[in-house]
C-alpha cells in the first residue's frame, strides 16, 4: 500500500505545499511546450533563410558574370575587317627617310670603360663602332656624330658597348642629377684622358 507523506514531513517538498509544487510543474510543462514550438518555428525560419541565401548567392554570381561580360564588351578592341591587301608600301617602292647631314661639325667618340655585366675593364676595338647623329638646330646648324665604340670583356668573353643612358646626357646637354653625378664625372674623366 502506497502511503503519501505529509507535506510538512516530506523531504522532497522542503516544507512547502504540494499543490504549489503541482501548479509550478504545470507552468513549467507549458513553458517547455511553448519554447519547443518557438524552437521549431525558428528552425523553419533558419531553413527558409538558408534557401533564400543560396538563391541570392547564385543570382549574385550570375550578375557578376554578366557585369564582367559587359565590361569586356566595353573595353574589347573592335577588330577591323581584314582585307587581302598587304599593309605598307607596294613592292619595289623606294623608301624615304630623313636625309643624313652632309657636313658633320663635331665628332665625339664614346668608349666603354667597364663591362655592363661584370664591371671588368674593357679592351676597346678602335675601328668598330655604331653611329648616332644628333642634329641640333640653333642659330647655326650643328650636327654631332656620336660613335659608340665596341669593346671586348675578357672576363665575360663578350663584346659590349656603352649603353645609351650613359651617354644620353652628352646628346641633350649636361643635366646634373645628384644620383648620376658619379657616372657623369667618370665618363668625363675617361673622355678627357683619351
Amino acid at each position: 500500500m502506497v502511503s503519501f507523506c505529509d507535506s510538512r514531513d516530506c523531504s522532497y517538498l522542503l516544507g512547502g505545499d504540494i499543490f504549489r509544487l503541482i501548479k509550478e510543474r504545470g507552468y513549467l510543462n507549458q513553458r517547455v511546450q511553448a519554447l519547443t514550438e518557438e524552437l521549431i518555428s525558428r528552425q523553419a525560419e533558419i531553413e527558409r533563410l538558408k534557401i533564400a541565401n543560396q538563391e541570392l548567392v547564385s543570382k549574385n554570381s550570375t550578375l557578376n558574370y554578366e557585369l564582367k561580360e559587359l565590361r569586356r564588351k566595353v573595353f574589347k578592341r573592335k577588330r577591323k575587317v581584314t582585307t587581302l591587301k598587304k599593309r605598307g608600301a607596294p613592292l619595289g617602292h623606294k623608301g624615304t627617310s630623313r636625309r643624313r647631314p652632309t657636313v658633320i661639325s663635331e665628332y665625339r667618340d664614346i668608349y666603354p670603360d667597364k663591362c655592363d655585366r661584370c664591371g671588368e675593364k674593357i679592351k676597346v676595338y678602335e675601328n668598330s663602332f655604331e653611329e648616332h647623329t644628333v642634329e641640333d638646330i640653333e642659330l647655326i646648324k650643328k650636327a654631332t656624330l656620336y660613335r659608340l665604340h665596341y669593346g671586348y670583356c675578357p672576363k665575360c668573353r663578350r663584346v659590349t658597348r656603352v649603353k645609351e643612358e650613359r651617354y644620353q646626357f652628352l646628346m641633350t646637354g649636361l643635366v646634373l642629377m645628384p644620383e648620376r653625378l658619379a657616372d657623369i664625372y667618370a665618363i668625363l674623366v675617361s673622355l678627357m684622358v683619351r
